[in-house]
């Protein structure tokens, strides 16, 4: 419930933006805007949960998206680095590998 209620909040406030980008145009939210919407909504709750995971992930944005060493990911424990892997693959937002030595 409370994720459908931050989506429909999302939504309208992406709505309220275009409309004032775009006011008296015609404006296409597109086939994009609920994906949009989705991905923003699950990283802000990633932020919340575990600002470490979203940091990764952000970090992995500007690295590549394939074949990331675990050891590339630092932080002050292993503990923290497991939990913060753990939040992203929880979103699928990860793609672990077998061999459990790189995330994608």
């Amino acid at each position: 419930k409370d994720y459908r209620r931050r989506f429909v909040k999302e939504k309208e406030e992406a709505l309220g933006r275009d409309g004032e980008q775009s006011e008296g145009k015609l404006h296409d939210c597109g086939q994009y805007g609920p994906v949009v919407t989705t991905l923003r909504v699950s990283l802000d709750q990633v932020r919340r949960d575990n600002p470490i995971a979203a940091y990764y992930l952000f970090l992995a944005a500007c690295v590549d998206q394939k074949d990331i060493p675990l050891d590339f990911l630092e932080t002050s424990s292993s503990y923290e680095r497991d939990e913060a892997i753990s939040t992203l693959n929880s979103y699928r937002l990860i793609t672990r590998r077998p061999a459990e030595s790189k995330e994608d």
